[in-house]
């Protein structure tokens, strides 16, 4: 969740950041007051993902268990290409953050953080990456805003075209949420993708949000560009 004290920093929300991270830094305090093994976690327990669980287990999705699965084994190399990765994912987070901001689309910036957070930690399970769906939503709600302009410009011939992109939407929403909300589907479809695909498919919900990621950022670049070019902040 710390992701989003940086989104927020980015956004130049400073004091919603210091109130996030001092309320953060309280609940440390007040744990390690009345918790007797939270100074055993903060030191140690944190920094050691081996107690959740396998890197290569096709329920951790993430940077890290990709990187591990792509060089085999734990160890200097896979740390060295999930640091690789995470930088270019956080840039291209950054340059999405940026844009969306800039529009008020604050329901992008908040789906984006949690992909995000979700592609950067170090050991996230299948189900954190719930953040699909609501960015799903939000994908979809700028591909129909797209086609309604689309439309207003060929007139009354043009009436279709966001009714397609409704259909569009509908379907490709409840693609993306079917894996968290029938257990059937994950368990005898997901599943077994991960675990018979391997590095790509042991990866499924990784490569999901890396190319949404991804590809938000090479478009707010060129968004950003054009706003530069047309003298907006």
């Amino acid at each position: 969740p710390a992701i989003f004290i940086g989104v927020m920093l980015v956004q130049r929300r400073f004091r919603d950041a210091a109130v996030a991270t001092g309320t953060f830094l309280a609940t440390v305090v007040i744990g390690l007051v009345m918790v007797p093994d939270a100074t055993k976690f903060w030191t140690s327990a944190l920094f050691d993902d081996s107690r959740i669980g396998a890197l290569d287990n096709p329920g951790a999705q993430s940077l890290k268990s990709t990187a591990v699965r792509w060089i085999g084994h734990e160890g200097t190399g896979a740390t060295l290409l999930w640091l690789v990765l995470a930088v270019v994912i956080l840039a291209a987070a950054t340059v999405a953050v940026i844009a969306a901001t800039r529009r008020g689309n604050d329901a992008l910036v908040l789906a984006l953080g949690g992909i995000t957070a979700c592609l950067l930690s170090p050991f996230p399970w299948h189900h954190h990456w719930v953040w699909l769906v609501p960015l799903a939503l939000c994908l979809i709600d700028l591909a129909v805003r797209a086609t309604e302009k689309t439309a207003a410009r060929a007139g009354v011939r043009g009436w279709w075209v966001p009714q397609v992109g409704v259909l569009i939407g509908a379907a490709a929403v409840a693609l993306v949420m079917l894996p968290y909300v029938s257990t059937t589907f994950y368990f005898n479809l997901t599943y077994w993708v991960m675990m018979g695909k391997g590095a790509w498919g042991a990866t499924w919900y990784t490569w999901q949000g890396a190319l949404v990621v991804l590809i938000a950022g090479a478009v707010s670049l060129w968004l950003l560009r054009g706003d530069s070019r047309d003298g907006q902040p």
